[in-house]
């Protein structure tokens, strides 16, 4: 595993997909040497929660972050702990993040974007925890957001959808399980004179 661990301070990419390491997961070295160069990071359907947050505590320049959950793991304690670095300022730069979890909070998304200093990218595969407090939390990454995917979120209509549409100029991607025809209409009609396409 040393020898891994020392590979990723090469690295600007890293995606870890449902690995088996040799040792078991009590014994397994975490790194000891930053991974400076790391930029992007997916951890997807790992069990080990020591061991993903070790990885991710090397990697202080992370900018996107991908995280699916492992059937067998449980989630909200990786969420608490990843969103609780969030608020401690662990990763200054990140502002892309795609969560596949359906134990994700409105807290944890809350406090989330409270603790980021601006988001581009947020794409959440159950995004049932969008509430009406985190659309508030949302509104000042508006500026710069440029990617937003709200899978499985039945409550995507009305105002949410209008504020979207009225307050992100750049906006490129904007992802729904459904959407009504007549929120669009209106939130082009509340638009200020900033182009959206």
């Amino acid at each position: 595993m040393k020898n891994f661990w020392h590979l990723c301070t090469q690295l600007e990419v890293l995606q870890i997909h449902e690995a088996l390491f040799p040792e078991g997961l009590d014994t397994l070295p975490t790194p000891s040497e930053p991974f400076t160069r790391i930029k992007t990071l997916a951890l997807l359907g790992l069990v080990s929660i020591t061991l993903q947050l070790a990885i991710m505590d090397h990697c202080p320049g992370l900018q996107s972050f991908r995280w699916d959950s492992d059937g067998d793991m449980p989630d909200k304690p990786f969420l608490s702990a990843f969103v609780q670095k969030v608020l401690m300022g662990t990763w200054p730069q990140l502002e892309n993040l795609a969560i596949s979890s359906s134990f994700m909070t409105n807290e944890h998304l809350a406090n989330f974007l409270s603790g980021i200093q601006q988001i581009r990218s947020l794409k959440l595969a159950d995004a049932g925890a969008f509430e009406h407090t985190t659309l508030q939390l949302l509104h000042r990454h508006f500026m710069h957001l440029k990617v937003l995917e709200l899978r499985f979120l039945s409550r995507f209509v009305g105002p949410l959808f209008q504020a979207i549409l009225a307050s992100c100029p750049l906006l490129e991607v904007l992802r729904a399980p459904w959407i009504q025809a007549t929120d669009i209409v209106n939130g082009f009609a509340a638009r200020s004179s900033r182009s959206w396409i």
